[in-house]
């Protein structure tokens, strides 16, 4: 599911120092009532050759969030559902959330056990937050780099 998507989100914050990635939508959702869920995710992140995150993946979101999530259909997973918020998608057979934020090929990839937190207006979310530890990454291939 990390395929880089043709429009960037909103707002993208990510400071490499201490791990923290933020990404928020513009107000959508403003009226709708809001919720935060916060919960422990295997975190992928993906970076360009600027150390730029251009896709984000959740692999274990709780049900209350991936019924929020657009689910991906076959053959077009890459292909992110316009309709407010911050775009992303669900592959429902694993609860795995795709978030792309960014065009380019991806040349690192920090896997890592972060913290999430998302801020959810109605079934639009507003803000998704991820904290990792930051030291070390992974290639394309896997190889572990520091």
């Amino acid at each position: 599911m990390s395929e880089s998507g043709n429009e960037p989100c909103p707002s993208v914050d990510w400071d490499a120092g201490i791990g923290i990635l933020t990404l928020r939508a513009d107000a959508a959702g403003a009226h709708a009532q809001r919720a935060t869920v916060t919960f422990h995710s295997r975190v992928w992140i993906s970076l360009d050759d600027h150390a730029r995150p251009i896709t984000v993946d959740l692999l274990d979101v709780p049900d209350v969030v991936a019924r929020a999530v657009p689910r991906a259909r076959r053959g077009h997973d890459d292909e992110p559902v316009k309709r407010g918020g911050i775009e992303w998608l669900l592959d429902p057979d694993s609860d795995w959330v795709w978030i792309p934020l960014g065009a380019g090929p991806d040349r690192t990839r920090l896997v890592r056990e972060g913290r999430v937190e998302v801020l959810l207006a109605g079934d639009q979310p507003l803000r998704v937050r991820v904290w990792v530890p930051v030291s070390g990454a992974t290639d394309r291939d896997g190889a572990w780099t520091r």
